[in-house]
């Protein structure tokens, strides 16, 4: 019986089924407004200022990274400066203190108790016998 119940259903009931999934649920109409289609100048977008402004932005923030990409190279050959100008001075004080020691050691080697103790040393020594020569100059 079961059959029977299920074959009345798909053949008398079904058509009724289809014809309710075919039928479209009523819309709201849709009005057409005849026109050009959308330009480019028709959409919204922004105004000639808010362009303007965007423009300027973007170029102050350029301007501010080479603004301070110019002070970090400036830093550095400071730094790097400075570093070479502590090594001069360094230098310097170098063969200053060297320049000083060679003059005290010049002065002692000249000194003229030094000269004569380094005559000593060679075996020359002071006269004991001193003359004087005598030019004749004309008159």
């Amino acid at each position: 019986m079961a059959q029977a119940a299920r074959a009345y259903q798909e053949a008398y009931q079904q058509p009724q089924r289809r014809s309710r999934e075919l039928e479209r649920p009523a819309r709201p109409p849709l009005y057409v407004i005849p026109g050009k289609g959308l330009s480019p100048a028709a959409q919204p977008g922004l105004s000639a200022m808010q362009k303007m402004l965007f423009a300027v932005g973007i170029v102050a923030v350029v301007l501010i990274g080479l603004v301070c990409l110019a002070r970090v190279g400036l830093a550095g050959s400071t730094m790097e400066l400075l570093a070479d100008s502590a090594q001069v001075s360094q230098s310097i004080g170098d063969a200053r203190s060297q320049g000083t020691q060679l003059e005290v050691q010049y002065a002692k080697a000249t000194s003229t108790p030094a000269v004569q103790e380094a005559a000593a040393r060679l075996g020359m020594g002071p006269s004991p016998q001193v003359e004087y020569l005598k030019i004749p100059t004309e008159e």
